[in-house]
């Protein structure tokens, strides 16, 4: 076990060769979000350079299927950070596989790990935590991030700890950009809230359910709109947290006209996935949670975009939105920087 470590996954950092920036004005950090705004960057820097005596400096540092704690560990690399970073991230957290074959170590250190007392222990007797905590196969990432596979029975516990271990790694990255003097931007990532890549964890589903989610599908496959919210709507009232049928009774309202309902039940479906990929509902409420408790310039890139659900097509592919809408966030973004450089 890393003795190191900060939180419950068992994670070593092994050969990671980061080509860390020079000085820079304004450092981006996090994953495909941060790339996604790559052609916005050169604007961005006319803009604000049209205040400043010599053109600013921005460096994208951010790497595709990139999980916050590879965001932390680049970051640490860095020997003189920006005056301004922006952390662009959160839409790459499922990726890898950042637990051993078996959970049930790294979930019981997690849970050691929340217990109020055994905290306090933690705190009071750092070098105690090694013998407090079970010792767990450590899991190495190397430079390039792999595809993890994660067995359907194990998902709802790992998820239970990504999000606790998510969120105390941002409070970790805000830390350390402030000790070293300069100012964090955070943002969340859009929610392609009509991609098709929504499971039902096994606790939820049966043979039966099943059966009248094909109906479904069916009907709206067929365009019987009426049929299939007739059906999903019941099949959604007898049923108890079921992803899929969320998706599909918001999809059924969504083809409807009742965007306002349909945005709420799909905002759900993909809070209980057990299938995540890209960007989550849960990783932006904490993305915002963090910063409102630690008073951090934010933009809400996620409700910005989806603001317009039902009005307009937001997103290109299953991740990258419309043009318009990260124009939109880079003339966002320069007000907060003009505030935070006071030019």
């Amino acid at each position: 076990m890393n003795a190191q470590r900060r939180h419950a996954f068992p994670i070593v950092f092994s050969n990671i060769s980061t080509d860390t920036p020079d000085k820079a004005d304004i450092l981006f950090i996090g994953d495909d979000s941060a790339l996604l705004f790559n052609p916005q960057i050169a604007q961005l820097i006319n803009d604000i350079s049209k205040n400043l005596n010599r053109p600013a400096v921005i460096y994208n540092y951010a790497d595709a299927n990139e999980n916050i704690f590879r965001t932390f560990y680049k970051l640490k690399q860095v020997k003189d950070l920006a005056p301004i970073v922006i952390y662009m991230g959160g839409a790459s957290e499922f990726y890898e596989r950042l637990i051993p074959e078996n959970i049930d170590i790294t979930y019981l250190n997690y849970k050691l790990m929340s217990n109020e007392y055994i905290s306090v222990i933690h705190t009071l007797f750092p070098s105690f935590k090694k013998y407090l905590m079970i010792p767990d196969k450590n899991i190495t990432l190397n430079s390039t991030p792999e595809k993890g596979k994660f067995k359907s029975d194990e998902i709802q516990k790992y998820l239970e700890v990504y999000f606790k271990q998510y969120e105390i790694e941002l409070r970790n990255i805000v830390n350390y950009i402030e000790k070293n003097g300069s100012t964090p931007i955070v943002l969340t990532s859009p929610v392609n809230l009509l991609d098709d890549q929504v499971n039902a964890c096994p606790a939820s589903q049966n043979e039966e359910i099943k059966k009248e989610l094909e109906q479904i599908e069916n009907s709206l496959e067929n365009s019987m709109v009426k049929d299939a919210l007739a059906k999903a709507r019941e099949l959604n009232t007898e049923t108890f947290s079921n992803a899929r049928v969320k998706y599909l009774y918001g999809k059924a309202l969504y083809e409807n006209g009742s965007y306002s309902k349909a945005k709420a039940e799909l905002i759900y479906a993909r809070s209980l996935n057990c299938t995540p990929q890209g960007a989550h509902p849960i990783i932006n409420a904490i993305i915002k949670k963090v910063a409102n408790s630690r008073d951090v310039y934010i933009y809400d890139f996620d409700k910005e975009l989806n603001l317009y659900f039902g009005t307009n097509e937001l997103f290109l592919g299953k991740r990258e939105a419309q043009v318009i809408y990260y124009e939109k966030l880079r003339k966002e973004l320069m007000i907060m920087i003009k505030d935070i450089l006071t030019i």
